[in-house]
């Protein structure tokens, strides 16, 4: 099997997704067949490898979604398990002849020569690289036998959302200011707060509560928490537009960690805004799932500790999600980001 030309990989996927987007199915809309009662360890929306078990990430998620998608596989009644060519076999396996896999991108560290301005001196340098690979779902292999036993059963440490009481708590951890009323969902840079409409003008809970995730995601994005420069957003420009596709992304991102339906679609104009900047920059999407999933980490980071979740010490554990401070002096008006 050929590999995928490195040199390309963030354009191959950029063009897959935009491809999406024109057809009107963007890789993050999906229809979770999710059932609360199941038992947490059978909850499965969000990608894994098959090999080592360990969950995928950022734009990772997005091409492993449209990929059961277009295998006509439904998130949380097929498992989203994927895996390569090679891994199929040491799981005693194989892939079935005629599959198409998809490109999914990896990170790895290097070294590389470079000239020294100043002295004409050569060095290495560490740094890291970008790679693609196939994987293949697991409807498209035979014969491959899972080893599950060390795998963690979700992504995230939070109990699913879907409990209503586990939602009011998970709300009130995060600290949000939090209204209802009016017809229009927004938060508001200046003020700080989240504008919702009453619950009861929702079709249904599921609904309101994927798009209160999409207002926490702006949330996040102030300056006193992770900064994306929200005040200097201007609706219809390139900025605005990325700052909505992170929200729409780590909505998805942030529903499918907590088992909540995610069902809607954005305004076209919102889709027409997109891509547009994904056809000018080939690495936008990326950049916008990297921030979405901060965003997602910030935010559950905050709800394990307000919700009193015991989280597992490890060595390798990153930073903690920064404290919220007050709202920054001298910040100019925004208009509400929806």
């Amino acid at each position: 099997m050929n590999k995928p030309d490195f040199k390309d990989v963030y354009e191959r996927i950029t063009e897959q997704i935009i491809q999406e987007l024109e057809n009107g199915t963007p890789p993050w809309i999906r229809p979770w067949s999710y059932t609360p009662d199941v038992s947490e360890d059978q909850i499965q929306l969000w990608p894994r490898n098959a090999y080592s078990g360990n969950f995928y990430g950022g734009s990772n998620v997005l091409m492993c979604w449209a990929h059961m998608a277009r295998l006509g596989l439904v998130i949380g009644k097929d498992e989203p398990l994927f895996l390569t060519f090679k891994q199929a076999k040491m799981l005693g396996g194989h892939v079935k002849k005629g599959e198409k896999g998809i490109i999914v991108i990896g990170f790895r560290q290097g070294t590389k020569e470079v000239e020294d301005e100043d002295s004409g001196d050569t060095k290495q340098v560490s740094r890291t690289y970008a790679f693609g690979h196939y994987v293949f779902h697991i409807s498209q292999t035979e014969g491959v036998n899972l080893k599950r036993q060390n795998w963690k059963k979700r992504p995230s440490l939070l109990p699913e959302l879907s409990n209503d009481a586990n939602w009011k708590s998970f709300v009130k951890a995060l600290g949000v200011d939090l209204r209802h009323g009016g017809n229009r969902a927004f938060y508001h840079v200046l003020g700080d707060y989240v504008q919702m409409p009453p619950v009861n003008s929702f079709r249904n809970l599921p609904l309101y509560k994927s798009v209160a995730c999409h207002e926490f995601i702006h949330w996040t994005g102030h300056d006193s928490r992770l900064k994306r420069g929200l005040h200097k957003n201007i609706r219809g420009d390139a900025q605005y537009a990325e700052e909505e596709l992170i929200a729409e992304l780590g909505a998805a991102f942030l529903c499918a960690r907590l088992g909540i339906e995610h069902r809607e679609l954005r305004h076209a104009s919102y889709i027409k805004s997109w891509l547009g900047v994904l056809k000018n920059d080939k690495r936008f999407i990326f950049k916008a799932s990297r921030e979405a999933m901060k965003a997602v980490e910030y935010i559950e980071e905050l709800a394990l500790k307000g919700m009193q979740v015991k989280k597992p010490v490890s060595k390798a554990s990153g930073k903690r999600a920064p404290k919220a401070r007050k709202v920054a002096k001298g910040m100019g008006e925004a208009s509400p980001i929806h």
